[in-house]
């Protein structure tokens, strides 16, 4: 078509090291999208690729300014501690070797140019990592490892077999029930493989294709989610489009939004793993003779109340699905900000929840 969406454009954000997400998406149209269609074509990319370069060079001179005081250099502990302050700093062992590789080791003093070479360095690298681990921050890594592990048939093994990654991604909430979604997973899985080979985070070994490496759990899931942000993405913009609402707005409303959705989403679990301990005490409970067969595929007690593994789960977009909350949740936040909700107006607002509802199943 000659234009990208917004997503494919956060997309390339991320591909080249800038920290980008989905809650920045509408900041991005604000800026760039001149013709307001949601699409970026060739000068409005250029646009958006110009304001990220001139954002981040300001944020970087203004640490500049900030850590090295009245001077016009900063030394080499300084870099590292502007870099750590950015979330640009790779770790000790690749500095030096950044360092080493622009002829830097040496030197005592570094001006703004130096500087901004090594931080383009050091963000490169890091952006060559976060593709490896599909973009997945490093404390939902450390969560997905461990559940991951929970599926290795032995100790020694360092795959999962295809039952191991059936019951990991039931866990995250990945419907695999049917055959139609276990073939689209199958579809996915080869994709993944192919994304974590090119990303350097797993070699190719096409000898057992039942054996799934950890990286390509990662890519499978960031192809997932994926997918879900685009059907969550179109669906956002028909409502905004239906409700006449801004961008400008969106992005006031999504932080408050976002963690509305997660408290009540945390509360829910924890009721319902309250529910299920009581009925497994309970002595009209499940028999003791009669193994529970779903427990493969259930999150094990105490990690679905985790704020990670519900964030984890939340950045999944499992089916199109964005976080949720209730009517009530809304009609208690508007309440406490002093906004008086008459019956007719909570009648209208339940109404239309319920016809956006039903455009998603539809």
């Amino acid at each position: 078509s000659g234009k990208i969406d917004v997503l494919e454009m956060v997309g390339m954000l991320l591909y080249m090291g800038f920290d980008s997400s989905l809650e920045q998406v509408h900041e991005i149209i604000i800026q760039s999208d001149v013709d307001g269609n949601s699409e970026l074509d060739f000068q409005e990319f250029l646009h958006v690729m110009a304001t990220h370069e001139l954002n981040h060079t300001k944020v970087l001179r203004q640490a500049f300014k900030r850590i090295c005081s009245s001077a016009d250099t900063c030394t080499q502990e300084q870099v590292s501690d502007l870099l750590q302050s950015l979330g640009y700093f790779p770790g000790e062992e690749i500095f030096h070797e950044t360092l080493m590789a622009d002829g830097m080791q040496d030197t005592e003093e570094f001006d703004f140019t130096m500087l901004r070479a090594v931080t383009g360095q050091c963000r490169r690298h890091l952006a060559k990592v976060a593709r490896g681990n599909a973009y997945f921050p490093e404390i939902q890594i450390h969560l997905m490892r461990k559940l991951f592990q929970e599926q290795l048939l032995s100790g020694s093994a360092e795959n999962i077999e295809r039952g191991g990654l059936v019951c990991l991604l039931q866990t995250l909430g990945v419907p695999m029930n049917t055959l139609q979604e276990r073939d689209a997973i199958l579809h996915m899985l080869e994709e993944a493989r192919a994304s974590a080979t090119a990303s350097g985070a797993a070699r190719q070994d096409g000898s057992n294709s039942a054996s799934i490496a950890f990286p390509v759990v990662l890519h499978l899931l960031r192809a997932i989610a994926s997918h879900g942000q685009m059907t969550v993405m179109r669906r956002e913009l028909k409502a905004m489009k239906d409700a006449q609402v801004s961008h400008a707005e969106v992005v006031e409303f999504r932080q408050v939004f976002n963690q509305l959705a997660i408290e009540a989403k945390t509360e829910v679990a924890e009721k319902e793993a309250q529910a299920a301990a009581a009925l497994a005490a309970s002595p009209g409970g499940r028999r003791r003779s009669m193994p529970d067969l779903s427990a493969m595929a259930r999150p094990r007690r105490g990690i679905e109340n985790d704020a990670v593994f519900q964030e984890l789960k939340a950045s999944l977009f499992i089916g199109g699905r964005a976080l949720c909350i209730s009517v009530g949740t809304v009609i208690g936040m508007l309440r406490s900000l002093g906004v008086r909700i008459s019956e007719k107006q909570l009648l209208e607002l339940t109404n239309k929840v319920r016809d956006f509802a039903a455009v998603d199943q539809g």
